[in-house]
């Protein structure tokens, strides 16, 4: 077998695994959606966090379970600034959470991105 065939064939399985991981995390998704939890806000994360307002709660959407958590098991959210190579530090927002598997997610992005991400959840979750 030669490098370029070899090359199509992990590709193909990336993409097969990618695949699988979209349409298990979309049937988690559905399943959490017809147990009545109403999504209010989505963030895109590995794994998927999504919010109801009126329920009070979270989920940590996985391809294979789901996790939920209340409100008041968010900890805190805090802003970060990474020091980094160039003088330009990047921007990370943290959400700690308490009694959830993950304690820690943290989200990297554009600096507007991530204050508009703090400002939703801070309003979401009734946080001054």
């Amino acid at each position: 077998m030669n490098l370029s065939t070899l090359f199509w064939w992990l590709l193909a399985a990336m993409a097969a695994a990618g695949l699988y991981q979209y349409l298990t995390m979309s049937d988690q998704l559905r399943h959490l959606e017809a147990e009545g939890f109403r999504i209010d806000l989505r963030v895109e994360h590995n794994p998927l966090l999504v919010f109801d307002r009126q329920r009070q709660q979270g989920a940590l959407i996985f391809s294979d379970h789901t996790e939920r958590f209340n409100f008041n098991q968010v900890e805190a959210l805090r802003w970060t600034d990474l020091a980094g190579s160039t003088q330009n530090p990047t921007p990370e927002l943290r959400i700690l959470l308490r009694d959830v598997s993950i304690k820690e997610l943290r989200f990297t992005d554009q600096e507007p991105q991530l204050r508009q991400l703090q400002q939703q959840l801070t309003e979401l979750l009734g946080r001054k």
